[in-house]
């Protein structure tokens, strides 16, 4: 189950000239909105494509789009090309709605995710749309800053998770790399005492793997994943994956990279 926080909520806007079509979109995500435990999405509707972008420029961020190509004033294209040149408008999530299967080219030059053809089918919105929030909240929960609280001595530190390259425990003795941008490679930060349980409750599962018993690596800094280990970016560091993990570890390490 996908979970994020209240504050990481996910915005969705609707927007289509046609009402029945939002009417209709609204009802679905609301229903969805009841079954999704953990993930709670805002949905607001537009009537146009220059009312959309009217709200974006004022600053309200959506993360998922329901766009229709066909539209009275600015079409779905039009909308897409100038939303994606608004902060944050390059990793939103844009799903097109149309009665015509024409626009091919111009969908891929925008970066659409998927292409809806109206009439609208449950079925077939109902599988965009799951890959659609998954995609969403993956990509929301890596854009929130996360701490990881470790004890030295009788002080507490903290350290942002974005900066944790991997850890190896070595007899309940932790040791923490970072990433050294002079080098251009992992270094040791960090030694504390903690069991590998209570590290891995505390880093988010979307880029962190226990790998081993003994090892948790950040998949953001994996170039690629070797026979029996994870090799890093600096082509040279390998974090060791444990027998009993690697085809967990094959299918958690083409996730991410495929989302």
């Amino acid at each position: 189950m996908l979970v994020i926080g209240e504050e990481n909520m996910i915005y969705i806007a609707v927007c289509d000239d046609d009402r029945k079509v939002t009417e209709y979109l609204c009802r679905y995500l609301e229903a969805q909105n009841k079954k999704l435990e953990a993930v709670s999405i805002s949905i607001s509707v537009y009537h146009s494509g220059a009312a959309l972008l009217l709200d974006i420029g004022r600053g309200s961020v959506f993360h998922i789009l329901f766009l229709d190509i066909e539209m009275v004033g600015l079409n779905g294209i039009e909308v897409g090309q100038l939303f994606r040149k608004k902060p944050n408008g390059d990793d939103a999530i844009i799903i097109y709605i149309s009665g015509h299967n024409t626009y091919f080219r111009e969908l891929v030059d925008i970066g659409a995710f998927r292409f809806l053809s109206k009439p609208l089918k449950v079925d077939e919105l109902e599988q965009v749309f799951e890959k659609a929030l998954h995609q969403a909240v993956k990509y929301k929960n890596a854009m929130t800053p996360r701490r990881f609280a470790f004890k030295l001595g009788a002080d507490i530190h903290s350290i942002c998770t974005d900066e944790i390259v991997y850890m190896q425990n070595r007899k309940r003795i932790v040791s923490l790399y970072t990433w050294n941008d002079a080098e251009k490679s992992p270094s040791l930060a960090h030694k504390f005492y903690a069991k590998m349980e209570d590290v891995a409750e505390q880093l988010p599962e979307e880029h962190f793997v226990r790998c081993g018993r003994s090892n948790i690596v950040n998949l953001k800094y994996v170039q690629r994943l070797a026979r029996d280990s994870f090799v890093l970016r600096d082509q040279v560091t390998m974090v060791a994956v444990g027998k009993t993990y690697k085809e967990e570890m094959k299918k958690k390490f083409f996730w991410y990279l495929g989302g």
